[in-house]
């Protein structure tokens, strides 16, 4: 399993993917500023809340669906488009064993991007503000409490998108290429942006798997009831069985020749 793991490192630390990585990490950082330099040239004080949300607002819910299908759609598909499966199968490893490889890169990536991101958005509203808490999203609690709603905030973000990795793959297994897992994850984005637009109620925005990192954000109004969050979980367990079941088996029972 380590050597399946050295190569695909290798092969995804060759890829362009990485600078559409850096940009999404930088993007939001760059909006969370140009909207405090906004607030303040209109006389308006600068709340750090505005970086803590920008994260989970850009991040999980607009471009973390379509970044991550793409990612896992692209280290599961390259073969197939490079028409180099042929020569991966000749290697003395059993199908199972790089399907469970090649998921195991895309999740340390996946946190990774998460908690980078995270970190620039805090750094940045502390720089900013001069705060190190978004005290106007978390009123009236300790700060030791506050800093451990927020770690788990993010925590439970990186682990919502790491479970999701499958669905991404298994668009990019059926679809032998990067167009259906980009396509899966502009949809969950677009679904994620029609409930925030149209207020649509938590009950039925929990059905989204990909909506429920801002459930434990503190951005709600309103905490959502214990049964929003046993029909988020539901939700995110089906679509995550669903998607590794349905990609092992198409990864392992698949035939596959040159060019297809």
């Amino acid at each position: 399993m380590g050597c399946i793991l050295s190569a695909e490192a290798r092969k995804f630390k060759r890829s362009a993917i990485l600078w559409v990585i850096a940009a999404v990490v930088l993007f939001p950082v760059a909006v969370s500023l140009l909207m405090a330099m906004g607030m303040e040239a209109n006389g308006r004080r600068v709340p750090f809340f505005i970086f803590f949300s920008n994260h989970f607002l850009f991040v999980h819910l607009l471009i973390g669906a379509p970044l991550f299908t793409l990612i896992a759609g692209y280290v599961f598909s390259r073969e197939h488009q490079e028409r180099t499966i042929n020569h991966l199968l000749t290697y003395p490893y059993s199908r199972w064993q790089w399907y469970a490889g090649k998921l195991l890169i895309v999740a340390p990536i996946v946190a990774l991007v998460l908690a980078v991101q995270f970190l620039l958005q805090w750094g940045a509203g502390a720089l900013y503000t001069g705060e190190f808490l978004p005290k106007d999203a978390f009123m009236d609690v300790p700060a030791s409490e506050m800093l451990m709603r927020i770690i788990k905030a993010a925590l439970l973000g990186i682990l919502f998108q790491i479970l999701l990795i499958p669905a991404g793959a298994a668009a990019g297994i059926l679809g032998k290429n990067v167009i259906a897992p980009v396509v899966l994850g502009v949809c969950a984005a677009g679904i994620n942006g029609v409930i925030l637009i149209a207020g649509i109620s938590m009950k039925y925005a929990a059905l989204n798997p990909w909506f429920i990192p801002i459930l434990h954000s503190g951005m709600m109004a309103e905490t959502p009831s214990d049964d929003v969050f046993l029909r988020a979980y539901v939700s995110l367990a089906a679509v995550c069985i669903v998607s590794l079941a349905v990609g092992l088996h198409r990864f392992v029972k698949a035939d596959v020749h040159s060019g297809s």
